[in-house]
């Protein structure tokens, strides 16, 4: 049986409660679902100061399956990147595949033992392996304004996570 596109979920992170994409750093998943994919809507409009000088800051989502199918060979990729001076990246979580992740003291601090990449197809992506009913991965998302940048409020990126079904 498929896996129903439905039963695959994002999660913001950031404890239990929690239901503010800017608190979303990390730390225990939040019963509070991310309404979609697209990587802007975590992330907090960038000041002018920020957009001239650069930034760089991150935000922590979960990827679950709530389907009673196993998903297999799921990839995490970016498939579209803003046309502006801001990109994202992703990084899969160092704590694995039901850990809870590092919890960032701040927004603008790097997550511990990731390596970010940004991968813009299915193939290419970040391998997560196997999700059984209820298991998830914590993907990290990096935003990086380029110092001198003309940041438009409506730069987006896509976050996708796909399988196949057991």
């Amino acid at each position: 049986m498929a896996v129903r596109a439905a039963n695959l979920k994002f999660y913001l992170s950031g404890g239990q409660f929690n239901d503010d994409p800017e608190a979303s750093l990390g730390g225990v998943r939040s019963d509070v679902e991310w309404a979609g994919e697209t990587i802007h809507d975590l992330f907090d409009p960038l000041t002018t100061d920020q957009s001239t000088q650069g930034y760089e800051d991150y935000r922590c989502v979960y990827f679950r399956n709530e389907d009673a199918t196993s998903l297999t060979v799921i990839e995490a990729w970016l498939s579209a990147q803003p046309a502006s001076d801001v990109a994202y990246a992703i990084a899969l979580a160092a704590e694995g595949k039901n850990g809870t992740a590092e919890l960032l003291a701040t927004e603008t601090q790097t997550p511990a033992t990731v390596t970010f990449t940004a991968p813009s197809e299915k193939g290419s992506g970040l391998s997560i392996g196997t999700l059984a009913q209820y298991d998830e991965y914590a993907i990290w998302i990096r935003r990086t304004a380029n110092e001198g940048s003309s940041y438009a409020a409506a730069a987006t990126a896509t976050l996708r996570c796909e399988g196949t079904s057991a």
